[in-house]
Parts: C-alpha cells; structure tokens; sequence
C-alpha cells in the first residue's frame, strides 16, 4: 500500500486531547502534528487508479470542532482531484475522532471552530 506524502498546517493551538501535558509552545504543536500524521499513515491510501493515472494534488479538508469538542460537517473545500482522492482524506480525516479534541476557548470560553489542513498526494 502506498500513502500519499502529507503536508500539515495548523494555524491554531493543538486540538488534541493527551497533547496537553506540553506548555502552550512548539512541544504542544508537535504533539499534534504527529498525532495527525501517525493516524493518518495507519490508514489513508494513495488510490491504485489515482496513482496509474498521474493524479497528484492537494485536498483541503476542513471540520468543525464544537464548543463540547465534538466533530462534525467533513468537507473538502477546494478543487476536485477525482480518482476517489478527496473521500480517502475524509475517510482519513474522520479516523481523527478517535484521538479526542479540545474546543477553542475565546476569552476563556469554549468556542466552536473550523479546523483545517491540506493532505497533499505526491507519486514520490
């Protein structure tokens, strides 16, 4: 099987639950960011027909995480890249559930929220 290379941005404070034994700095993000990238690799496939036909790409994904930290409303917010791409990095996005999110908090209340990162697939 092969996994599309993935390429992570994330604008705001780490999301997931067990992250938050770091301060609020750089150890916290890294926590996050390896938490997506692991859960990511366990199951998101570069497509057998995508790959054969050359497709590569970025799908943008977006979610929203609730002031409960509840996920709801996948959805692939730019252009389509076909061959089944954009419903394999949902599918993979909603294996995050599992790992848990904290809402965001604006002036100490928990806030509903739009979270989002690009999954870019690359025939390395």
């Amino acid at each position: 099987m092969m996994t599309p290379h993935l390429v992570l941005i994330n604008q705001f404070k780490n999301p997931y639950i067990g992250c938050d034994v770091f301060p609020v700095d750089s150890s916290a993000y890294e926590c996050g960011t390896m938490a997506i990238i692991n859960v990511f690799y366990d199951v998101i496939e570069y497509l057998k027909e995508a790959r054969e036909h050359g497709k590569e790409g970025t799908v943008l994904v977006e979610f929203d995480i609730d002031a409960n930290g509840e996920t709801s409303n996948y959805r692939t917010v730019n252009d389509t890249l076909g061959f089944g791409l954009e419903q394999e990095a949902l599918d993979a996005t909603k294996a995050q559930e599992e790992l848990g999110f904290y809402p965001a908090f604006e002036n100490c209340v928990p806030v509903d929220y739009i979270y989002s990162f690009p999954i870019t697939f690359d025939i390395l």
